[in-house]
């Protein structure tokens, strides 16, 4: 009768310890769970991010390709100023020689 006592005893610290495992299992697969959901939702907000980079790195290059044309149309229309400023000058100096010729003839 000891002995069944004693057995009985020792089976259900047995039973004890085997509900407390499977209990602290179930809570770490809770847990692991948990941080998965938290993994998947932080995965959703990264690749957002990262779309959304992706968006303004296109408007970025959209940008500068915009900007190195306007800048090419820039040099040719300020080329083109140059050369009729050019094209002023050679024709004033033309129109002081005649002036200057003039003078002379009408001093003759």
């Amino acid at each position: 009768s000891t002995r069944r006592r004693l057995q009985d005893r020792l089976g259900s610290q047995d039973n004890e310890e085997e509900m407390n495992n499977s209990r602290d299992m179930e809570m770490d697969l809770v847990r692991q769970e948990d941080t998965i959901v938290e993994l998947q939702a932080s995965l959703r907000d990264k690749d957002m991010a990262l779309r959304d980079l992706n968006a303004m790195y296109r408007s970025t290059m959209d940008n500068i390709s915009h900007l190195k044309e306007a800048v090419i149309t820039y040099k040719a229309e300020a080329k083109e100023a140059e050369e009729e400023i050019d094209q002023m000058h050679a024709h004033r100096k033309q129109l002081e020689n005649a002036l200057v010729n003039l003078q002379d003839a009408v001093k003759r």
